[in-house]
């Protein structure tokens, strides 16, 4: 499915719920990740949630699924993480579509982590493109960088007003919290 044979008006994005027929597919793709479907679950709907207002967002064309999002609202700033494209249409505009979608409200921050890319690292080229890929959507790398608990390391990105420092490094620390209790649970 080529991007330019693609009608805007065939590409839906909708919040998906547990109910959905969506939410079976992406459920099945994190199992297939090596993610069991309790970390999904505990990641949508754990009980360090639910004063974040976690979102599951789908972008399909015609029933198709090409990809997923979730989200996480801290305070006057969106956490964004899981960003996933369908392999076989990576690069056909899913991606920024459904960035676009999620980062539309003007007056909101939105942060996203990468990882840094090292030069030793055989992920190096993922790393780099994935940066590239927010920074042509809009996001700018903030000079902090993060490092969690476990030590990787992490460019810090964002869209939108500029936050101060302590409340950027809240929603970091908030983000990667949820994320890693979907994980221990």
């Amino acid at each position: 499915m080529n991007n330019s044979h693609i009608s805007k008006s065939s590409v839906t994005i909708k919040q998906v719920s547990c109910d959905d027929a969506f939410y079976k597919t992406i459920e099945k793709e994190f199992e297939e990740n090596d993610t069991n479907a309790k970390t999904f679950w505990n990641l949508l709907y754990g009980e360090d949630t639910r004063r974040s207002s976690p979102r599951l967002l789908a972008i399909s064309v015609e029933g198709q699924l090409m990809g997923y999002v979730v989200t996480f609202d801290f305070f006057q700033a969106t956490y964004i993480t899981c960003l996933q494209i369908n392999e076989a249409h990576r690069g056909e505009g899913f991606g920024s579509m459904l960035l676009q979608h999620v980062c539309k409200e003007p007056n909101r921050t939105f942060v996203l982590l990468t990882d840094v890319a090292m030069s030793d690292s055989e992920q190096l080229a993922v790393c780099v493109r994935r940066k590239m890929f927010y920074l042509k959507n809009g996001f700018r790398t903030v000079p902090v960088k993060w490092h969690s608990e476990y030590y990787y390391k992490y460019d810090v990105h964002v869209k939108g007003p500029d936050l101060e420092l302590g409340s950027l490094l809240a929603v970091l620390r908030k983000g990667r919290e949820i994320w890693n209790t979907a994980y221990l649970a």
